[in-house]
């Protein structure tokens, strides 16, 4: 059966299309006009009528053109595919075989809230030549989208069988809100101690620190200075703590996780609401990240890398935002028990330590040895220039170290398990029929010492994972692996 997609699409597509010019127009209001020269608002204020006009008339042809466009488009099913057809002057037609379909995704904005509807996409895991997927995303109605997905997702499989359900507490809400990355307000927040340091110095010789550590004068400093700015830096500190908690629990208001025989659902959001499948023949790996404080606690975002999802910007096929390592492994024992992998891993042998260290503190040694040099002869704050290359010192030794602890991996006949990254920490499983092409690399010393770097390539060759510095006894190994190809999935 033919039919067009919700009327609420041509709404959507003409604000998708007018907020461009609309913020155009803003920002030709605040800074269009000079002193000098006439700008758009003073031209406005003459012919405001005719603005308007032109205004309304821009907005009016956004919006027939949309309408003409959304008449024009039909989508069908048939007993072989799913077909969106788009008449017209120029008639086009994109079909997917219904064995082909990856994934069937239901996202809600505001819009969606207000009007009861849901955009559905359907996704292919198939690839043209300018490596974009192959997809349908139109507006349905609730009811009818659910329906659809269902009807795609379930059409061999009409009864379905739900396995444990994996939602997030308020605690994971908080915890994740202090966790996550927040570097440049916290890098602000040193203003805050400024201060203290004029109060330290005296405001006459702020300006004047060259070098002469002799001209701070501790006595000057006032217990109320102290007080204050510790104040201003703490409450600062939980603004954006609470802020970032906040934001997390909108995001993820209601996250549920959960699996319908073999295909898993994410549902999640509050305002712009996302509910999307992956079924578990399209999951290509999985990827655990973790930033420093992550590390600390043991805590991971866990990612699917799903043919059809994930290939947009801004999209991702996010299994579970904040897991605890329990929990990670649980989700794995239950849902994707193929991918529990040994956690022992093959890691840096002492021999290929050095060439985490060798490059990077040359190059270090070489940028602090002139910056230090060049501030001291131009006398230009030597001190600021001393403390800063000791910070770039100490972060450059600690990243080697890390990179260096992190890096290691493990594999069977089943699959891949694989960890590198230093401040940011990443994990990845990989199924073995998934992986393309494994590539090594080094330079003679390298070689030599049996010494080289992977670059393992997986899902059709789009996505490279790089191991530095491992044993190359490995690599004929995993090439025996690859040659036999015995992986299935149920």
């Amino acid at each position: 059966m033919r039919r067009r997609s919700h009327f609420v699409t041509v709404i959507d597509n003409t604000w998708k299309v007018s907020i461009g010019f609309i913020l155009y127009i803003l920002l030709q209001f605040v800074f269009g006009s000079d002193e000098n020269e006439e700008g758009l608002i003073s031209f406005v204020n003459r012919n405001y009528i005719y603005f308007i006009l032109a205004i309304t008339g821009i907005f009016l042809l956004i919006f027939i053109t949309q309408l003409i466009s959304w008449l024009l488009t039909w989508f069908y099913i048939d007993e072989t595919s799913v077909n969106l057809e788009k008449r017209g002057l120029f008639k086009r037609k994109l079909t997917i075989p219904l064995d082909k379909v990856s994934t069937v995704d239901i996202g809600k904005n505001i819009l969606g809230h207000l009007t009861g509807t849901s955009r559905v996409k359907i996704d292919s895991g198939s690839v043209n030549k300018y490596k974009r997927f192959a997809e349908i995303s139109l507006i349905f109605d609730d009811k009818s989208a659910k329906e659809l997905r269902h009807m795609l997702l379930n059409k061999k499989t009409p009864e379905i069988h739900l396995y444990a359900e994996y939602k997030m507490s308020l605690s994971d809400f908080v915890k994740y809100g202090i966790l996550e990355r927040k570097i440049i307000p916290y890098i602000l927040s040193l203003l805050f101690l400024v201060p203290i340091v004029i109060e330290i110095i005296g405001n006459n010789k702020f300006n004047y620190l060259v070098g002469k550590l002799d001209i701070i004068d501790y006595k000057q400093l006032s217990p109320s200075v102290i007080i204050q700015s510790v104040s201003l830096l703490l409450i600062y500190i939980l603004i954006i703590n609470i802020y970032s908690i906040i934001k997390i629990a909108v995001k993820y208001y209601n996250f549920s996780l959960r699996k319908e025989e073999n295909t898993l659902i994410v549902e999640y959001g509050l305002f712009n609401k996302k509910v999307y499948s992956l079924p578990l023949n399209k999951i290509r790996a999985l990827t655990f990240s973790q930033n420093f404080l992550c590390q600390l606690t043991g805590y991971s975002v866990i990612k699917a890398v799903c043919a059809g999802l994930g290939d947009e910007k801004k999209e991702e096929a996010l299994l579970f935002p904040f897991a605890s390592k329990m929990l990670k492994d649980d989700i794995i024992a239950n849902l994707m028990p193929h991918m529990m992998y040994d956690n022992t891993l093959y890691k840096v042998p002492a021999k290929g330590v050095r060439y985490f260290f060798f490059i990077p503190m040359i190059m270090l040694f070489i940028i602090v040895s002139i910056t230090i040099t060049a501030s001291l002869i131009l006398d230009f704050y030597p001190v600021f220039f001393i403390f800063g290359a000791v910070l770039i010192t100490i972060l450059s030794i600690l990243n080697c170290i890390m990179e260096w602890k992190n890096t290691g991996f493990y594999y069977t006949s089943s699959g891949l398990r694989a960890v590198n990254g230093s401040f940011m920490k990443y994990e990845y499983r990989i199924t073995m029929s998934s992986i393309q092409s494994i590539k090594t690399g080094g330079h003679i010393f390298k070689r030599r010492r049996g010494i080289c770097s992977y670059r393992i390539a997986y899902y059709a060759g789009s996505i490279e994972l790089y191991l530095r510095n491992l044993d190359s006894c490995h690599f004929d190994l995993l090439a025996d692996m690859l040659d036999k190809d015995i992986i299935s999935f149920e």
